[in-house]
């Protein structure tokens, strides 16, 4: 499985997450990409700026950046999962809608292939 494959993957587990409750349109885009200065070195970056979560790495190679991705969506699902499980324990206490226990628990382990 290539890199492009598992950030894919990723932000589809990310996104099932999230969607229940939030759906902004800014929460749903990920970026690796070649970053140009006129005055520093060129580097790639893999960045997300969304409302829920956000992150911006800088890295020499398309790759790397791509692992940088990679490393950051599986701690974002975890955050989620982590928040989504508080939320199903204690419904009046969260203003949230999650996904149910059953769905969080398969991306939970399907979580588990990325380790």
């Amino acid at each position: 499985m290539t890199n492009e494959d598992k950030i894919e993957e990723l932000i589809g587990l990310y996104w099932d997450l999230i969607s229940c409750d939030h759906h902004k349109t800014k929460d749903s885009k990920f970026y690796v990409s070649k970053e140009y200065s006129a005055y520093d070195k060129s580097e790639w970056v893999a960045y997300h700026d969304g409302y829920i979560s956000d992150f911006y790495e800088t890295a020499d190679t398309r790759e790397e950046a791509e692992q940088a991705m990679i490393r950051h969506l599986k701690i974002i699902i975890k955050d989620q999962l982590e928040t989504t499980f508080k939320a199903i324990a204690s419904p009046d206490e969260w203003d949230i809608y999650t996904v149910g226990e059953t769905r969080a628990k398969e991306i939970q382990e399907e979580l588990k292939k990325y380790d």
